[in-house]
């Protein structure tokens, strides 16, 4: 079936009620009907659950979103300060950017408990400026016992993330699995 717009925001409201909902796992594939707006409201419901403390979001082959998108995740992480576990993708993406990568490590800052993280990112648009924003935003959690961190397509990213990795990694002493992929 197809996941419009309405079907995404319908499901947002729904979840918005779920008040001791403690794990979300949304998956959207291929599908070219859906908007920054309908995500942003998603993401939006999800900031509301006060009992939320496991998610993943992956936005599979939806090359028209971009900004908005990454801006809901990014506020839904400022919110939703309880999330121990925070899964991401948005790859086939082309839209994604340095400020799209930066905005969501922003958000990811104002945590320092979260145990499980993974990020997929494929765009040409991110350089060095948001892989290191993005590495130094992870590497801030104080608990980290997994990393699945995933740059694809990514042009501008060279051997000066690779070197930051390897600076940062022995910080995560609790670190028990880590994968980590740049390619251009």
């Amino acid at each position: 079936t197809n996941v419009t717009d309405d079907r995404l925001v319908s499901i947002a409201d729904g979840l918005a009620s779920l008040t001791q909902l403690h794990k979300v796992s949304i998956i959207v594939f291929n599908e070219h009907w859906i908007t920054d707006e309908s995500v942003s409201k998603l993401c939006e419901a999800l900031a509301n659950i006060p009992t939320l403390a496991d998610v993943e979001l992956d936005i599979l082959s939806c090359p028209q979103l971009g900004k908005s998108t990454i801006q809901g995740v990014a506020e839904m992480l400022r919110k939703c300060r309880q999330i121990t576990k925070f899964r991401f993708g948005i790859p086939n993406c082309m839209n994604i950017g340095d400020d799209e990568v930066s905005s969501v490590a922003s958000g990811l800052r104002t945590h320092t408990k979260i145990t499980d993280l993974a990020f997929n990112f494929t765009s040409s648009l991110v350089t060095d400026n948001g892989a290191l924003d993005m590495i130094d935003a992870i590497f801030s959690q104080e608990r980290l016992e997994r990393i699945d961190f995933r740059l694809r397509n990514c042009t501008g990213v060279t051997d000066r993330t690779m070197a930051r990795v390897e600076e940062v990694l022995p910080s995560q002493p609790d670190l028990s699995f880590f994968y980590f992929i740049v390619t251009k």
